[in-house]
């Protein structure tokens, strides 16, 4: 059964309410592009207990990841062209990292399947979990069950 949720979130800003600048990049800031220190059209964050920093370059087709003070990412996943193959990713729209299993676990919205990659043994890759599936976003719960 699929249930859909509205949450609606209430701030109260007063009108004058000031900015103040203090954050940091982390990852790209150097325009779009493919080398290892840019993205193209980043989307789902993860931030690792060491901080590092795991995110989706969408139109490289890739999964990045940035260890914290680095000024380049490495391709974790994924950056073989977009396509349908175990090492490519085509449209890819969300990620988690399973803790216990060092893996990182993508849903490949272009190619209607959810792929699992193994972060320890740093695999070239990904094995399909689940195929033909239409899929957004991803989510595991404390039983470690993958919630679509």
């Amino acid at each position: 059964m699929l249930m859909y949720v509205d949450l609606e979130i209430i701030l109260n800003i007063p009108g004058d309410a000031r900015w103040a600048q203090n954050g940091i990049t982390v990852a790209g800031g150097h325009g779009y592009g493919s080398v290892n220190y840019q993205l193209y059209y980043p989307l789902g964050l993860w931030v690792d207990d060491d901080q590092t920093v795991v995110l989706i370059d969408q139109l490289n087709h890739r999964i990045v990841q940035w260890y914290k003070g680095d000024n380049y990412g490495h391709a974790v996943a994924g950056g073989k062209d977009s396509g349908n193959e175990l090492n490519q990713l085509k449209d890819q729209t969300d990620i988690l990292i399973d803790q216990e299993t060092d893996s990182l676990i993508v849903c490949d919205q272009g190619n209607r399947r959810i792929l699992q990659w193994s972060l320890r043994r740093g695999t070239e890759q990904g094995e399909i979990l689940i195929s033909n599936i239409a899929c957004y976003g991803l989510a595991m719960d404390n039983h470690r069950y993958l919630c679509l």
